[in-house]
């Protein structure tokens, strides 16, 4: 819908592909771009592109190409596949592609079709001139006649003159007689002032040899004092480095001999509780094993009587118990039978007398035998449910050996781990202890370590302390803050500075080079003048010093040649080594140095060569002649200390590296010890859970058994009371006999006579039975007796006796007093005794290291003794050699005062000569015989007869000849402008040429396609284009009605002629024709886009994008529109068309299609189908309808093709130019019959088209 964004999406790529309107944007329009959103502020936004370049059209070799355009408040940067270029780059690839700035009509935004359709005559003709480019040729023909007028205005000016110079020349013509008799005694007086200057001259010369000799001497005198003093200097610094050295290393022996003394006195500490401990433990072991010997004999003794008890019960009383207990179950049984015999025949007399008659008899007999079958069966079922549990306490006590067999052999196997985690306990605590000594050796390591890392610290610092006491202080904090500066902020193109840039290639040449640079050893080396800016600015900002910089790229050297000598050399080459990009560094300081053997050679080549000669020892003989030189401190050289930093850093480094590789190795150590510890730690918690579970398992094997022995008795028990039960249920099932038995029988009162003498005879047999029964449980309860009480004896005595003993005797129970085991407490007592022989080693080793350092001590002390004494000595004669050098400082400074007085005088007189110039060789040879003063005498003579001359022109024939050189360089000049003015305009007329042929070219070519275009869109009509020039207006105001026929193109007319493009259309083939003024909205619409389509042919892009074209169209022209835009897209040069429309002839012959929404200030863009668009297509149509249906109904089916917006629109247009049209008329009385025909020829269209 409208407000969503479609427009941002057009203003989007017109962003990237850098159209006018985005070309230059101001902060404010910046800041209008950067869309906020719902968001918080963007401070930057872009806008990407996607090329398809499969067909190679841009010249970037990749078959995608990636342009995006950033912007941000204050500039904009672009990027092609992800790559920084620059907008002219963008643009020329732009150009390449198709992209033209003078064709803009590939993107038609909204507004653009319609400033088309208002567009007058003229304006179209400006329009044709832009796609055919005439702006290149303009403005090339603008430069060109800028140039010609300069060109005029210089050759008026040579004119002028060359006017003034030929009139000089006519003055100067009479003064060049008196000239020459002047010059006659000009020469005369130079060569008298020459031969004057130098007589002086070689004088001077001859006195500088000779002050230069005796100064020879003089410096070879003080050279060997200088070297004497440097030498006892040098010693004097050694020995004051060799006293501090002692004097650390005595502290150092010091506070290791505190230190090795408080570890001897903890060692001894250590060694007496050892000591102590392993008495209080061998006097525990002995007890233990007193102890354990007592309990080993008493278990002896008690396993012989258990052995004795068990082999009497289970020899004479089990057995014996046995035989009594069956005996009595035997005579019970016999009894208990003879009872339930005697009971039926009493039962069966009762029964006689208790019925009446049989059948109530046997009646009660089978209620009997029911009930003793039930019993029996309850007897059987007893008898097996006992059984089945005594074999189930059989399978039971089965389980329980096994379980206590394989809980005897993990106890056996925990033993052995325990013997052996012990072992591996005693043998890791050895090595701890090995490893706690080679600890101590390298914690030792590390403090000597540590001490030399603290001495080259302390080298260092002097070393950097005496480096920036050699230069300025405001250099020393410059470069100081410059290099704060760089690692703050992270600049790159910083190169140091210039002493850190080379190498010495000796040491000898480190004076001369100090010598030469001077304080351009400190300038600071940087890659160009935008990082000399930055930090400068940073430096002046802060008041942080000040610095010389130089930047690489700005310094320009220039080619030096050396002399060609074995005496000179070029320091730069001889004493330097650098990289070669620092060759401008080196050249712009050391260029023109040369290294010269002696002092002679240096004045010699410093002279011929126009360099500075230095030499070895540091004199200097500048390009002007002056002389610089004397002793050089080495003490105060710069790059003496500098070479004492770096050595220093270079051992600090080697001593921290070295540090580090101990600390590692400490660090390894510490690391195995703590592994050795944290083993032993985990071993011991394996054995004590060991003992734990050994423990617990001893507990449980004893419960075990317990629980066997309760088993066994319970089976015993079971099977004592078997036996009864059968007994029980065979008397039930006798009894049950008899009852069946006596069933059926006759019912009597009595006894028959045999079962009365039955009765009888099993009372007199149940009489024997109670006695032998009687009996026979006594003799049992007599063995049941001696086997209880020896079962008790053996079971609550003797084997709990036993088993105490054996878990005080085990080692894998608690044990004796104190709850610590034997075993635990020997390989304790083990342990202790190897740690109090280590303890004494220990103490052993820490003695001998004590003598050891006293001894070193001593001889540190002597040492330290023996320095300062010579010390002493070395200054007593370091003052008398400084006496000696402040004297030869005198005698050198008054040498070379007189010798830069000399200097001077010599170097005045050859600059005197230098500027009399050449002379002939004669005159000088005329006056060489005469002394100096008779040469001053001639000179005045001749300065007097030059006074007459003083009125003369000196310079009158060098006027003369600068005029005559002048005039002729200014003709040659005039003669070279005059061609320039001539090829120039030769160029304008040809650009005039080609921007006629340009614009003729493009407007037949717009016009062919117009036509075609327009054809292809009315079928029935037909379009074209006319160029009006001049003359058709002339014809016009003569009332010619076939003014403008296109005569131009034909008849080679020039475009300064042209006013005009006009347009003319018809509808239908034999419809009227008109001109664009009196078509309806959409017609203008319509043949605005003809004009477009036809302007694309001529100059095709790669893509095109219109927005709402066929807004003004009806629903004919618009399927026109769709179906010519359709074939041009599937052609078979394919061209990329992407158009908004709020209509559906569009969307029908699109490929894809894409709806663009806005959601909190967002807008976005989402591909949707033909369908969904057609649909929101159709819906908009709807409410557009929706809309128009307000109006008469009548309306509404008048114009079924159009809203009623559009036709209040378009009746307002044409309200708009009738009054044009009336306007024209009164201004342009001749036309009025023209005008009215096309009036009516308009209203006539816009009839046709209602219709």
């Amino acid at each position: 819908r409208n407000g969503s964004g479609k427009s941002n999406f057009f203003d989007a790529i017109q962003f990237v592909l850098v159209a006018p309107k985005f070309n230059l944007l101001r902060q404010e329009e910046r800041q209008q771009l950067l869309h906020e959103g719902a968001g918080a502020n963007v401070m930057t936004a872009f806008v990407e592109i996607v090329f398809d370049n499969s067909d190679g059209r841009m010249t970037v070799d990749a078959d995608e190409v990636v342009l995006r355009r950033t912007i941000g408040l204050k500039k904009d940067e672009f990027f092609l596949n992800r790559k920084r270029v620059t907008k002219s780059e963008v643009v020329s690839l732009l150009e390449s592609a198709g992209f033209s700035k003078s064709n803009p009509y590939y993107i038609v935004q909204q507004g653009k079709v319609n400033a088309l359709c208002l567009m007058r005559d003229n304006e179209r003709l400006q329009l044709l001139k832009e796609v055919a480019g005439t702006r290149v040729y303009e403005e090339r023909r603008e430069e060109s006649l800028k140039i010609m007028d300069e060109t005029n205005s210089k050759r008026d000016k040579i004119q002028e003159v060359v006017t003034y110079i030929e009139e000089r020349l006519e003055e100067l013509e009479g003064e060049k007689e008196e000239l020459k008799q002047y010059q006659q005694l000009d020469r005369d007086k130079r060569a008298l002032e020459y031969t004057i200057y130098d007589k002086e001259l070689r004088k001077a010369r001859e006195q500088i040899d000779e002050l230069e000799a005796q100064r020879a001497e003089d410096a070879m005198q003080i050279h060997e004092l200088y070297e004497r003093t440097r030498k006892v200097q040098d010693e004097a610094a050694t020995g004051r480095h060799e006293l501090q050295t002692a004097e650390d290393e005595l502290a150092k022996l010091s506070r290791n001999r505190a230190s090795i003394e408080r570890e001897r006195r903890e060692v001894i500490k250590v060694r007496a509780k050892l000591e102590v401990d392993v008495k209080e433990m061998e006097e525990q072991v002995a007890n233990d094993e007193e102890t354990q010997a007592t309990l080993q004999t008493e278990a002896q003794a008690l396993d012989v009587r258990i052995a004795e008890t068990r082999k009497l019960l289970e020899e004479e009383l089990l057995p014996r118990y046995g035989e009594t207990k069956q005996a009595k179950d035997t005579l019970e049984a016999k009894h208990s039978q003879t009872e339930l015999q005697m009971n039926e025949l009493l039962a069966k007399q009762a029964r006689g007398t208790r019925f009446s008659t049989m059948a109530q008899r046997d009646k009660f007999l089978r209620e009997q035998l029911d009930s003793l079958g039930k019993a029996v069966v309850a007897k059987k079922t007893a008898i097996g449910k006992l059984e089945t549990r005594i074999g189930e306490m059989e399978a039971q006590r089965i389980e329980i050996g096994e379980a206590i067999a394989s809980k005897e052999q993990e106890i056996k196997d925990r033993q052995v781990s325990q013997a052996k985690l012990s072992e591996t306990i005693t043998s890791k605590t050895g090595e701890r202890h090995e490893l706690a000594e080679e600890r101590k050796r390298r914690w030792a390591d590390k403090q000597n370590a540590d001490d030399l890392v603290a001495k080259w610290k302390e080298d260092l610092q002097s070393n950097e302390r005496d480096f920036r006491s050699s230069m300025p202080r405001h250099i020393a904090q410059g470069l100081e803050a410059v290099r704060r500066i760089v690692h703050e902020e992270g600049i790159r193109g910083f190169h140091g500075a210039l002493y850190e840039n080379f190498q010495l290639r000796n040491n000898k040449y480190r004076t001369p080079v100090e010598v030469a640079a001077g304080n351009a050893l400190f300038h600071v080396v940087v890659e160009d003048d935008d990082v000399a800016a930055r930090l400068i600015k940073r430096l002046a900002a802060e008041n942080l010093g000040r610095v010389t910089f130089m930047p690489l790229k700005q310094l320009s050297v220039q080619a030096v040649e050396y002399p060609q000598s074995s005496e000179v050399f070029s320091l730069m080459e001889t004493a330097l080594t650098f990289e070669p990009r620092m060759r401008k560094a080196m050249q712009q300081v050391f260029g023109k140095k040369l290294l010269a053997r002696n002092f002679e050679v240096a004045q010699q080549f410093s002279r011929e060569a126009n360099m500075d000669a230095i030499t070895l020892d540091g004199d200097e003989v500048n390009r002007k002649g002056a002389l610089e030189g004397g002793y050089h401190d080495d003490r105060k050289s710069p790059l003496r200390a500098y070479l004492g930093v770096l050595e220093a850093r270079e051992e600090l480094d080697k001593a921290r590296k070295h540090q580090e590789d101990l600390q590692a190795k400490t660090m390894e150590v510490d690391q195995a010890v703590s592994h050795l510890m944290s083993s032993i730690q985990k071993d011991e918690a394996k054995r004590a859970n060991l003992k734990h579970v050994a423990s617990q398992d001893a507990q449980d094997l004893k419960l075990m058994n317990e629980d066997a022995a309760r088993l066994a008795e319970k089976i015993a028990n079971s099977r004592e009371k078997l036996p009864g039960l059968v007994t029980e249920q065979g008397g039930l099932e006798a009894q049950a006999e008899s009852y069946s038995a006596e069933i059926g029988t006759p019912l009597k009162s009595t006894l028959s006579s045999s079962e009365t003498e039955q009765l009888e005879m099993l009372r007199t047999q149940a009489r024997e039975l109670e006695d032998q029964l009687e009996e026979a449980t006594a003799t049992f309860d007599g063995a049941a007796s001696q086997k209880q009480t020896l079962q008790a004896l053996l079971k609550d005595n003797l084997l709990k006796r036993r088993e105490d003993i054996e878990e005080k005797l085990s080692s894998e129970h608690g044990g004796l007093a104190g709850g610590i085991e034997v075993q635990e407490r020997i390989e304790q007592l083990a342990t202790r005794r190897s740690e109090l022989a280590q303890a004494s080693r220990d103490a052993d080793s820490v003695l001998a290291r004590l003598q050891e350092l006293d001894e070193k001590v001593q001889e540190q002390t002597a040492l330290v003794k023996a320095t300062e004494e010579k010390l002493e000595e070395l200054k007593a004669a370091e003052a008398a050699d400084q006496e000696a050098l402040a004297e030869a400082e005198k005698l050198t400074e008054k040498q070379l005062n007189k010798r830069s007085m000399l200097v001077q005088k010599r170097e005045e007189n050859l600059k005197k000569i230098q500027q009399l110039g050449s002379l002939p060789a004669a005159e000088l040879d005329a006056h060489a015989s005469f002394s100096v003063k008779e040469l001053m005498k001639k000179l005045h003579k001749v300065n007097q007869a030059l006074t007459k001359y003083s009125h003369v022109n000196k310079k009158a024939l060098d006027q003369y000849v600068n005029f005559s050189e002048q005039r002729e360089a200014l003709i040659d000049r005039k003669r070279e402008l005059d061609e320039g003015a001539t090829s120039i305009q030769e160029l304008v007329n040809a650009l005039d040429r080609q921007k006629d042929e340009a614009i003729l070219r493009t407007f037949k070519g717009v016009s062919k396609h117009f036509a075609e275009v327009f054809k292809e869109l009315v079928p029935q009509g037909s379009g074209q284009l006319l160029m009006r020039t001049s003359a058709d207006r002339e014809e016009e105001e003569d009332g010619s009605e076939d003014a403008g026929r296109g005569r131009a193109a034909a008849q080679g007319m020039r475009v300064n002629d042209f006013e005009g493009v006009q347009v003319r259309v018809s509808f239908t083939p034999t419809g009227e024709v008109y001109l664009m003024s009196q078509l309806s909205g959409g017609q203008k619409a319509l043949v605005a886009l003809s004009l477009i389509f036809a302007i694309q042919r001529c100059d095709p892009a790669p893509f095109y994008l219109f927005d709402e074209l066929d807004q003004a169209l009806d629903s004919t022209y618009r399927a026109a529109v769709a179906s010519m835009i359709q074939r041009l897209a599937n052609s078979d040069s394919p061209t990329q068309f992407i158009t908004t429309t709020f209509r559906p002839e569009l969307v029908k012959v699109a490929s894809k299609c894409y709806g663009i929404s806005l959601q909190v200030k967002n807008s976005s863009i989402h591909s949707v189908s033909k369908s969904y668009a057609l649909g929101f297509v159709a819906d908009l149509m709807n409410e557009e309808a929706a809309v128009a249906g307000m109006a008469p109904a009548s309306a509404a089916k008048k114009k079924p093709a159009s809203t009623r917006a559009e036709e209040v629109a378009r009746e307002e247009e044409e309200e708009e130019e009738e009054e044009e049209e009336q306007e024209e008329d009164e201004n342009q009385a001749p036309k009025n019959k023209r005008q009215s025909k096309a009036r009516s020829s308009s209203a006539s269209g816009k009839k046709q088209k209602r219709g």
